[in-house]
């Protein structure tokens, strides 16, 4: 069953010091910690991919050294980014047993001092749905090494990260930071959320709760899936940036890896069965 997680301060406080909380069908969310955990630097490689019409895709794998390998995290970025959005943040991917493959998408500019090089070979600035074509090709590019796939999006990728895991079942579960209508059409992104069979952990600022909990009801009540609420989120994935959101960032990190490993428990359930 679905469960709305609303975290005022008053909230934050009890999950400092009223024990650790269980969501429903989750794993538990671990206590907050005074100080961030230090996770082992990983240096990114660079993987070209292609699209149909020869376009480079960039992708910057951070790989694991834990073995076996449990899955791969496709990240996508917001609005005026780049794969650097996650540079800070995919070692502690690694560091839960996964691969991290960060994406240049074709909508997106040159912040945090990196230049977008996907966004770079196109004159003009790419329509926000145009990205979904390198999303795909990034998930193409994984699909064939038979691995659990999450995707985490941000902001309009976020959006798009819904409809890659709807037409996809290669996806078995999605984390979306601030998503919304972007695209014109209305009701395009709650439309895809309606048909989603995945789980779904999504995150909104209190200011975009009237954007986000529209798609998120119409998720159902799909098990696992979740919506944060809170002060200590703020827009898109750089909610799990210590540096953007030095205050929320541990909050942000404590429901993502409650969620992935949540579904690594139900994984490991459906295999005792079979």
């Amino acid at each position: 069953m679905s469960a709305r997680v609303w975290i005022p301060l008053v909230a934050i406080l009890c999950l400092v010091g009223c024990g650790t909380p269980v969501e429903s069908g989750n794993a538990p969310v671990a206590p907050a910690q005074s100080v961030a955990p230090q996770f082992p630097d990983v240096k990114p490689t660079e993987v070209l991919l292609h699209d149909d019409q020869g376009t480079s895709v960039y992708t910057y794998r951070f790989a694991t050294t834990s073995k076996p390998k449990k899955g791969i995290i496709l990240l996508f970025h917001q609005n005026g980014s780049n794969a650097a959005e996650f540079r800070p943040t995919a070692p502690r991917l690694c560091a839960l047993g996964y691969d991290a493959v960060a994406v240049d998408l074709r909508r997106g500019g040159d912040m945090w001092g990196s230049t977008n090089q996907t966004a770079a070979q196109f004159p003009e600035e790419q329509p926000y749905g145009n990205a979904l074509k390198d999303m795909r090709v990034a998930l193409d590019g994984v699909e064939k090494e038979n691995l659990p796939i999450f995707a985490i999006g941000s902001s309009f990728s976020a959006s798009l990260v819904i409809r890659l895991a709807q037409t996809n079942s290669k996806v078995i579960g999605i984390v979306v930071f601030s998503p919304g209508e972007y695209f014109g059409q209305t009701g395009w992104v709650t439309s895809d959320a309606e048909h989603l069979k995945v789980p779904v952990l999504m995150f909104a600022t209190p200011k975009e709760e009237t954007r986000v909990e529209p798609i998120f009801r119409a998720l159902g009540h799909k098990r696992q899936s979740r919506l944060v609420i809170a002060d200590e989120v703020i827009h898109g994935a750089s909610s799990l940036r210590t540096d953007k959101n030095p205050n929320g960032a541990e909050t942000c990190w404590r429901h993502v890896e409650a969620f992935i490993k949540g579904l690594e428990v139900l994984k490991n359930q459906g295999s005792k069965k079979k």
